[in-house]
């Protein structure tokens, strides 16, 4: 079985104090998030599995790929429902 991709369509910016935008380019919407969102949607932009976005977030912040993929899941969720991911076949 093929695992989707998961695409980021969002327009990340991050202004001069450190705080990090992500903008529905469809709805003109800003949605704030922190380091790990900002990461996570970065990884996404060229379009991830979940096993490897699990992957590279645990390599990146050192955390067990279970309580990665259990921390990550609503916030992808999320993503998916605002229209902001999308999934694709891989």
């Amino acid at each position: 079985m093929n695992e989707k991709k998961l695409r980021f369509t969002g327009l990340l910016s991050r202004n001069k104090q450190g705080q990090v935008w992500v903008q529905d380019p469809f709805t003109g919407n800003y949605h704030e998030m922190d380091e790990v969102g900002y990461s996570i949607c970065t990884l996404l932009k060229s379009g991830k599995t979940r096993s490897e976005l699990v992957a590279a977030l645990t390599e990146e912040y050192e955390v067990e790929a279970a309580r990665c993929e259990k921390d990550i899941t609503p916030f992808l969720e999320k993503l998916i429902d605002c229209g902001l991911v999308k999934e694709v076949q891989a």
